[in-house]
């Protein structure tokens, strides 16, 4: 008798073959058959240099590590994680060429398109973020006792203005 669970065409599925997929679920967040191999694959073609190279395998193994460490929770999780991923790698790949450019017009070439890729990652991380939070936005309520003794004053701030470089304060006074 072979050791496993059955799908849905009544075929018994080995425990490796088990374990396979649910690493590949815990990568991408889909439970689907097909698409986490598409999704790994497409991840590494976006991290080839060209279509001559070879990827290197520690920097597949370095991809599907990050990704099981971020545990996309769902499929749309995981397309922001694998994007994080891509994203994060062409960044340290601008900057690499950046620093081994021959000419200060290349070099900067390489440096703006990090810059821009940087920025990016930054939303995309937010992106996550808010999406893991569900759309929640965390508000920090603090609360102040102020004690005003007779003939003393006590001011509060009000709304902040900002004026150029520098901040205003707009005080209210509560109690003269």
């Amino acid at each position: 008798m072979r050791i496993g669970t059955k799908n849905k065409e009544g075929r018994i599925k080995s425990e490796s073959c088990i374990a396979y997929h649910s690493t590949l679920y815990a990568m991408t967040g889909s439970a689907d058959a097909e698409y986490p191999c598409n999704a790994i694959s497409q991840m590494a073609g976006a991290a080839w240099k060209s279509k001559n190279d070879t990827m290197p395998m520690r920097t597949l193994n370095a991809f599907s590590g990050a990704l099981l460490e971020m545990a996309p929770k769902d499929i749309i999780d995981g397309i922001l994680c694998r994007r994080i991923l891509i994203l994060e790698h062409h960044i340290n790949e601008n900057f690499a060429q950046a620093a081994t450019s021959e000419t200060i017009k290349v070099s900067a070439a390489y440096t703006n398109n990090a810059a821009k890729l940087s920025r990016i990652l930054n939303e995309t991380i937010e992106a996550r973020a808010k999406y893991l939070r569900k759309g929640e936005q965390k508000v920090t309520v603090q609360y102040q006792n102020v004690n005003v003794g007779e003939g003393g004053q006590a001011v509060v701030a009000g709304t902040v203005v900002r004026d150029g470089g520098g901040v205003k304060k707009q005080t209210q006074k509560v109690r003269e």
